[in-house]
């Protein structure tokens, strides 16, 4: 690393600094144009997407925004659990369950996980595409939700305290009754709610509006 670059990660005690294996060091470089040699030298923020061989994240730990979308061998995620924001969209991971005390987290396209009652803790987290989470109800904590085409949900009684939910193409939800105070509401492609018209006129305004982009949107925020 240049000796004249700022160190951006916190100060560690040397007993914690660790040097990048080859491959990591040559993958970062690559994506940053950066030559870091340990784990002391690694920015704050770290965008590392589309690597299809990297599997091994323990010694990315210590970086505080990092972004491992599309990398298909990344299974274990535990050595993660104090990154602060994180993005997994589309990784091949099952076990979130260390994952609790992250503030921002994507798990977009993430099919394998099913078990999300460890993550009641995160401020923003983004399901969408997880098609094998059914069970919400440990989410209840959560402020800003996501669970766009999450085809397996059906209860959202417990999501009434969320400041933002996005239930869209939930299809198997049929009572919307409990959310329909959450002051940011997405529930567009909701066919399977029932009973509309004994809905307050916002939450029908809501199911009834057209379609638009703002889920693409998102996906190419998640990108970035």
């Amino acid at each position: 690393m240049d000796p004249s670059l700022p160190r951006r990660t916190p100060a560690k005690s040397m007993d914690s600094v660790r040097p990048l294996t080859p491959e990591l060091r040559k993958l970062i470089k690559q994506k940053t144009g950066v030559d870091y040699e340990t784990t002391a030298d690694l920015p704050a923020k770290l965008v590392l997407n589309r690597s299809p061989h990297l599997s091994d994240v323990s010694l990315l730990a210590g970086v505080s925004e990092l972004s491992l979308g599309w990398c298909p061998r990344i299974m274990d995620v535990s050595p993660l659990a104090a990154v602060t924001t994180l993005n997994l969209s589309y990784c091949n991971v099952s076990d979130v369950s260390a994952l609790g005390k992250v503030t921002t987290l994507c798990l977009w396209g993430c099919t394998r996980v099913t078990d999300v009652s460890a993550l009641g803790g995160v401020t923003t987290l983004q399901l969408n595409g997880c098609t094998g989470v059914s069970d919400v109800s440990a989410l209840h904590t959560v402020k800003h939700l996501s669970l766009c085409g999450c085809t397996a949900v059906t209860d959202i009684s417990a999501l009434g305290a969320l400041t933002t939910l996005s239930i869209s193409y939930c299809t198997r939800i049929v009572d919307v009754s409990a959310v329909s105070a959450v002051p940011n509401l997405s529930m567009r492609g909701c066919t399977g709610v029932r009973n509309i018209k004994d809905l307050p006129k916002r939450v029908q305004l809501i199911l009834l509006q057209p379609e638009l982009d703002d889920e693409t949107d998102e996906e190419e925020e998640v990108e970035e």
